[in-house]
Order: C-alpha cells, then structure tokens, then sequence
C-alpha cells in the first residue's frame, strides 16, 4: 500500500476499518445460513407432522368408509331378501286366485257373444249395486267345467299326497 502524502492518519484508519467489516461478513453470513438451515430443518418436522396426522385421518376415513360400504352391502342384501319374501308370496297369491275363479274362455264353450253379455249383465249389477246371482240364467257348461277342474284338482292332490307318503316310507 502506497501512502500519499495527503493520507492522514484517521484516512488511514478509515481504510483498515472497512477490510475488517469486509473480513466480518462472511462470519455473519455463514450465520444467516445456519439459522435459515435450521428454520427450514424445523419446518421440515412441522410438514412431516402434518404428514403424519394427514396419513393417520386418511387410514381413519378408510376404515369409516369401508365399515359404511359394508353396513350399506348388509342392509341392501336385507331388503333384496325381504321383496322376494313379498313377490313369492305376491306369485302364491295370484296363482291361487287364478285356481279360483277360471276364465271364461278357457273352460266354457260359451260363445263369445254370450260371454260378453254374461260380464255386461255382471258390471251393471255391481254398478246397481247389486251382489246376488238372481238376474243371471244357470250356466249348466259353466258348471259342469268347474266341477271337472275340481275334479283333476283333487285327484291331483291325492296322487301327490300319495307320492309324498310313499317317499317318506323310503
């Protein structure tokens, strides 16, 4: 270092005095890096935290969810179970009321002028209000074809009550 003459001493001393805050910063720099190394250590532990109550609320809401699907799967399997209760007995029910009352069509050799008159007639009396038979002549076909229905019913019936007891001495 050159010193001129016009150097005083305080410019001298002005001079050593910025090399040395110059030699200071990386001191104070090295620092401000290891506080922001560990503010961002910490918020490391903090988002790993988080991670961690994230996974365990996640894992909760799974279980929920599956115990949920389950309960959903069981009461829909009981309602399945119950409308086919209902709808066999639905089928008994019109299966029988089938056996009951034949149609017309099938079991008569009425003509189908007389079988439209015969419900014609039937409509006006329980439109009359009226629920006896008096107004209609005795349908002797009728009759006779309900009675033969009747008939293969119960010999029906007794061959299968037949085959049921012969099965049961087996």
């Amino acid at each position: 270092m050159l010193v001129k003459l016009t150097d005083t001493p305080e410019n001298i001393e002005a001079t050593t005095k910025t090399t040395d805050d110059t030699i200071d910063t990386p001191k104070s720099s090295t620092n401000e890096l290891e506080s922001a190394a560990r503010d961002l250590e910490s918020a490391a532990k903090d988002l790993e935290s988080a991670n961690k109550m994230q996974l365990e609320s996640l894992n909760r809401l799974e279980l929920n969810i599956s115990k949920v699907d389950w309960r959903a799967r069981r009461i829909k399997a009981e309602m399945q179970k119950k409308q086919r209760q209902e709808e066999s007995g639905r089928v008994v029910k019109r299966v029988q009321e089938r056996d009951r009352v034949p149609p017309m069509g099938t079991l008569t050799h009425l003509s189908e002028e007389k079988q439209k008159r015969i419900l014609e007639e039937a409509k006006e009396r329980v439109a009359s209000g009226d629920r006896t038979n008096h107004g209609l002549p005795i349908d002797t076909a009728r009759l006779s074809a309900a009675r033969v229905v009747l008939e293969s019913q119960r010999a029906s019936s007794s061959l299968g009550e037949k085959e049921r007891s012969s099965h049961h001495k087996l």
